[in-house]
């Protein structure tokens, strides 16, 4: 009774289903590049003395932080413009889209499934270690192969969905051939903050020590 109500927050909606802009793939990247796949976990000590934890996510987010140690803004050479602008684009944290994670992305024979005689779509999905993700989408699928052998394009169709990209072949594969791919994959994500410092430490030549960004719950 000591002031007005205050209605309990409500998580905010699931991104669209795009089309969304991609992050641009400037070419002065430096080292390092952070990933911080991040869980949240509540935990607490019974009076036994063991623990009681309850896992709030099912999947992690992750935050990523970028370095790049020289921008050009001289043209042809305008990376600064690029990413500056993009950044202007999305309105910093506000506008999702995808991005490339260096190193991760682009796979090489990925495997996305196994055949049974009569599924003919498989979703991709991509390995880091033992876990197993869901791509936000794909980009370049340069091959597609059962048990190792690259398949011609007309025996299979590549469907760029946002949040649910897939391969679907005329026929389906058989029972225990292992399908595979080479291709490029996305995060969705938002930038982490809504400014970003870019530093002219030479003329016409800028650094941006660290750009974050962070995936969307899909």
């Amino acid at each position: 009774g000591k002031g007005p109500f205050v209605p309990v927050p409500v998580p905010d909606m699931p991104p669209a289903p795009g089309p969304y802009s991609t992050f641009p793939s400037a070419p002065m990247l430096g080292w390092s590049v952070t990933y911080s796949p991040m869980f949240s976990t509540e935990s607490a000590v019974h009076t036994s003395g063991r623990e009681v934890r309850v896992a709030k996510y099912a999947v992690p987010l992750w935050l990523v932080e970028l370095n790049y140690h020289l921008l050009r803004m001289a043209s042809p050479n305008t990376e600064l413009q690029e990413i500056v602008g993009f950044f202007e684009q999305s309105q910093g944290e506000d506008a999702p889209f995808y991005f490339a994670p260096p190193a991760l992305s682009p796979v090489a024979a990925q495997a996305i499934g196994s055949g049974d005689g009569t599924t003919a779509m498989f979703p991709f999905v991509v390995t880091i270690g033992g876990y197993v993700l869901t791509p936000a989408n794909v980009g370049t699928v340069s091959a597609v192969y059962l048990n190792g052998v690259a398949q011609p394009s007309g025996n299979y169709s590549v469907h760029q969905a946002a949040l649910a990209p897939s391969v679907t072949f005329a026929t389906a594969p058989p029972a225990g051939a292992v399908i595979a791919a080479d291709f490029d994959w996305y995060f969705v994500c938002r930038f982490d903050d809504d400014s970003a410092d870019a530093e002219e430490f030479m003329s016409e030549l800028y650094a941006l020590q660290s750009l974050k960004l962070r995936t969307v719950r899909s």
